[in-house]
């Protein structure tokens, strides 16, 4: 007998902000389209709602019923890489899982056949459950016979749900509020306006004159209302992926040794990947210590390889710099892969003047010594304030410079202005930034000479409002400070050194 449970994560995009974000959890927090005053709210938390946010909303006038509102976008690329998150672990209780196209964030399970590995179909809901909380996933899950009616039980039951027969789920699902399917909100008003308010009346509506007289989306939802195939579940083919370990009993401090043993699981992993015609986009190691504190690092190399050494060179470089507070009692090692395409045709468009995967094998072994993040180039941003003006973004290779580019920076010669991290304030110039700017420990006894100024630059209006007012101020050791007056703080500051 077909059991189809049906897995809601409500608020699919709202869990995965937060999730990201784990120090807003009990903040009012709300997905927009984009993160500017602009953005539309999509979704939102409780503590967002009862404040008198609604979707729809644009997050400034949000902002204006409650200042502590947290906002965030979440990208398609997070939301599919949720959706395998979740799949991986549904996979520790079902090997036949779909994920619903029309709605991220809902899976259909099939919960046949485990009533003899749990005590009934609740006890494999509750594990579920546990699992997923363990991931910091609240879920809604539903046990029917068919996808819609399990997916409206899941979309409408606060606890978990479970039909013994079809005709109890046929009931149930004809009386939900027709509200509960995700609709844009134009084709609920039409539907509103002729007055059919349950799922019941809409799967009675002639499927002939729902394609004349209703948009598409009307259209596909009613299609899967009252849709009457049973065919099985359109599972996702899953391959376990190989995870090399080792125990150590009693356990190892000393980093060499588990160098060599890191080697050797090395050794199976590229056998693996290569058996399946892959090659390695990150390697990713894990380290337990017996305190049960769990270390986890990604390596990644300038591209995808299946070289042991190179991947080794990588690994050794990201160990030598490890220091470890307990002993280790265990280490894994696995692999994010990707399908391997021919290379040949590479060799044709190879530089062998100047070449691009040297580099990027620099900055790869750049980042397995000093982290993952310690390769990066500035990137402007429109911003008013300079100090807000450009992020720092990561960088997998470095670009080769032509000659039209050299040509042109020797063409443009400009002024650069060398900020601060942040505004340094004049009146508040201790030792320490004395120490790490010497241009300000004799500030005092310098003679400032105005050389221009002053040039206004407001705050964005939504922010904590400020004028700032620049000069730029002539040093006696001939050093060109860009300094401003902040109205708001009525402080004069530094921003920066002008060359």
């Amino acid at each position: 007998m077909v059991r189809m449970a049906c897995v809601n994560l409500p608020c699919f995009s709202l869990q995965l902000l937060v999730k990201k974000n784990p120090f807003w959890k009990d903040m009012p927090v709300v997905v927009v389209t984009e993160d500017k005053p602009s953005g539309i709210i999509l979704e939102m938390n409780k503590r967002a709602r009862d404040s008198g946010v609604i979707t729809g909303m644009r997050y400034s006038a949000a902002l204006t019923i409650e200042p502590r509102l947290h906002a965030g976008v979440v990208m398609e690329e997070e939301i599919a890489a949720g959706n395998q998150e979740v799949i991986n672990c549904l996979h520790d209780f079902s090997p036949e899982i779909e994920p619903f196209s029309l709605y991220p964030g809902v899976f259909w399970v099939n919960a046949a056949g485990f009533e003899r590995l749990y005590t009934n179909l609740s006890g494999w809901i509750d594990e579920l459950q546990n699992r997923l909380e363990d991931e910091n996933f609240v879920s809604r899950i539903c046990i029917g016979f068919t996808r819609f009616g399990s997916f409206i039980g899941a979309k409408r039951a606060k606890h978990p749900l479970i039909f013994y027969s079809r005709l109890e789920e046929e009931r149930y699902s004809r009386f939900t509020p027709l509200t509960l399917l995700p609709m844009s909100p134009k084709a609920a008003h039409q539907l509103k306006d002729l007055g059919i308010e349950t799922v019941g009346a809409f799967i009675s509506l002639p499927d002939g004159g729902v394609k004349q007289r209703f948009s598409k989306d009307i259209c596909t939802w009613h299609n899967f209302a009252s849709s009457k195939q049973r065919y099985p579940l359109q599972h996702l083919e899953f391959r376990e992926k190989y995870i090399g370990s080792r125990n150590f009993q009693p356990e190892v401090k000393n980093l060499q040794t588990i160098l060599h043993e890191f080697r050797e699981l090395l050794d199976h992993l590229i056998t693996d990947v290569m058996k399946h015609n892959e090659l390695i986009h990150a390697l990713i190691f894990r380290i337990v210590l017996e305190s049960g504190e769990k270390i986890e690092q990604t390596i990644s190399p300038a591209k995808p390889t299946v070289r042991p050494a190179v991947i080794y060179r990588l690994l050794s470089l990201r160990l030598n710099g490890f220091t470890v507070s307990a002993g280790i009692t265990r280490i894994e090692l696995m692999a994010e892969r990707i399908e391997q395409h021919g290379t040949q045709e590479l060799l044709f468009h190879q530089n062998h003047n100047r070449s691009q995967a040297d580099g990027a094998e620099v900055f790869a072994m750049l980042r397995a010594e000093l982290g993952n993040n310690s390769v990066q180039i500035a990137r402007i941003k429109s911003e008013y304030q300079p100090e807000n003006q450009f992020e720092w973004i990561d960088v997998e290779s470095p670009k080769l410079a032509t000659q039209n580019d050299v040509k042109k920076q020797q063409q443009k010669q400009k002024m650069v202005r060398r900020l601060y991290r942040s505004p340094i304030s004049g009146a508040k110039l201790n030792g320490q930034v004395k120490e790490r700017f010497p241009q300000f420990s004799a500030m005092k006894d310098q003679q400032l000479l105005i050389s221009g100024g002053p040039y206004k630059i407001q705050t964005n209006w939504w922010e904590r409002e400020s004028v700032r007012d620049y000069y730029y101020l002539h040093g006696s050791d001939d050093t060109l400070h860009w300094v401003f007056y902040d109205s708001l703080d009525k402080t004069w500051k530094f921003q920066g050194i002008v060359s």
